[in-house]
């Protein structure tokens, strides 16, 4: 399973209360790490692990929303202002 092997191939560097799952051999991260370079350095690593076809990141800086909560957000303010519900 590839999950398993990404966070093998990581070992000790694995950050606590970070999520992953992996669709179609694309991980998906998602959760608070401290720093953009935390964020960066873990996606790249995540990148080189063989078989990972892609990387999608959902981490963000601890007090800031995920990125994918700020989309919705966004969407939604959308809507509303164009007379959606």
């Amino acid at each position: 399973m590839l999950v398993d092997r990404i966070r093998s191939e990581l070992g000790h560097r694995w950050p606590a209360g970070v999520e992953l799952n992996v669709v179609d051999l694309t991980a998906e991260l998602r959760g608070e790490l401290p720093t953009d370079a935390a964020i960066i350095d873990l996606t790249e690593a995540v990148s080189r692990v063989p078989h990972v076809a892609g990387v999608t990141s959902h981490l963000h800086l601890p007090g800031t929303p995920a990125p994918n909560t700020a989309d919705a957000r966004r969407a939604s303010d959308t809507a509303t202002k164009n007379g959606g519900s």
